[in-house]
């Protein structure tokens, strides 16, 4: 049986999310590595890479306190073009894969 931690999406809120895996592994250190699989949606496949990636659960808050709002900026021109998220994601991913790629790297995953 496999052990699996699932991060919720959410935009901005991943830093309520971060801010609650910070106090458990304060608590309970490294207890997310009991798991085999790490997965999240939107905000929380961040999560996931982050903590995949070797980060700690508090760089993760440092993280989204820092960079939020150049990942989750909500443009006029992308809501009017994606037809207020309709028809393409709520926001861009332009500015999301630059910082990502800063504090993740560029690592390749390893399938087993």
């Amino acid at each position: 049986m496999k052990r699996v931690i699932s991060f919720d999406g959410g935009g901005v809120r991943g830093l309520i999310s971060a801010r609650v895996l910070d106090r458990l592994a304060k608590q309970y250190p490294q207890f997310w590595r009991s798991a085999d699989i790490l997965a999240g949606t939107s905000t929380g496949a961040i999560m996931a890479a982050g903590l995949a990636s070797g980060l700690s659960a508090t760089d993760l808050a440092d993280f989204y306190q820092s960079k939020s709002s150049t990942i989750f900026k909500d443009p006029i021109l992308h809501k009017v073009e994606s037809l207020d998220s309709f028809v393409e994601p709520k926001y861009a991913n332009k500015d999301k894969r630059k910082v990502l790629e800063e504090i993740l790297g560029n690592k390749k995953t390893r399938r087993s």
